[in-house]
């Protein structure tokens, strides 16, 4: 509202300036040096009056931008949380299923991972511990292939490293010596 009231005094004093300037213009007998000096000087206020309100509207402009840049980052912070909770609730679905299969030791432990990381990322150190203590407690005999291993093993590095996380390493160090063969 405050725009629209500075925007109305503005265009009534324009409206005011011009209509003064075209009466005495047009008529000869009141137009005389001080009257030049008048004209002159309510047209550089007003046009004065212009740019100082130019300026103000791309200051507060760059405001808008930084409060909608501020507003932006954190729903993507809150999409990112939430991304993450889904995937632990559905890696966690599927860890559960392949641990009860049995035969798919790959799947086993690649959602098993993926618990892992996702879990770190919400905060939940208490499931990732959970879930690296259960994977070293479980770990298979069956060999894997050698790109199923690689793959694991990316996986199991791309997990951040932390105080908080126990038996990363002796994990990290199972799968390195995960037996595998093509052959699988």
């Amino acid at each position: 509202m405050k725009t629209s009231k500075i925007t109305y005094v503005s265009l009534l004093l324009s409206i005011i300036s011009l209509l003064l300037c075209c009466y005495l213009l047009f008529d000869e007998k009141r137009f005389n040096a001080d009257w030049g000096q008048v004209i002159t000087g309510v047209l550089s206020f007003l046009v004065t009056i212009l740019i100082a309100w130019q300026i103000w509207t791309i200051i507060d402009t760059k405001n808008i931008i930084k409060e909608l840049e501020k507003s932006n980052n954190a729903i993507l912070l809150n999409s990112d949380l939430r991304y993450s909770q889904l995937s632990v609730s559905i890696f966690s679905s599927m860890f559960d299923f392949y641990k009860h299969e049995g035969t798919q030791v790959f799947e086993y432990f690649r959602y098993g991972l993926l618990v892992v990381k996702h879990s770190i990322a919400i905060s939940d150190y208490g499931l990732s511990n959970v879930m690296i203590k259960g994977l070293i407690e479980s770990f298979p005999t069956k060999p894997v292939t050698n790109a199923n291993k690689a793959i694991l093993l990316s996986l199991v590095h791309s997990i951040p490293s932390n105080d908080r996380l126990i038996n990363l390493e002796e994990l990290k160090s199972k799968i390195l010596l995960m037996p595998s063969n093509d052959n699988v």
